[in-house]
């Protein structure tokens, strides 16, 4: 469970990165 719980961490923060750079570059 708590592996689960941190991968879903880690696809929010990636997500999160991605959607700021994606910003950032428009």
């Amino acid at each position: 469970m708590a592996k689960d719980r941190k991968t879903m961490m880690s696809e929010l923060s990636y997500l999160e990165i991605t959607s700021r750079l994606k910003k950032s570059n428009a």
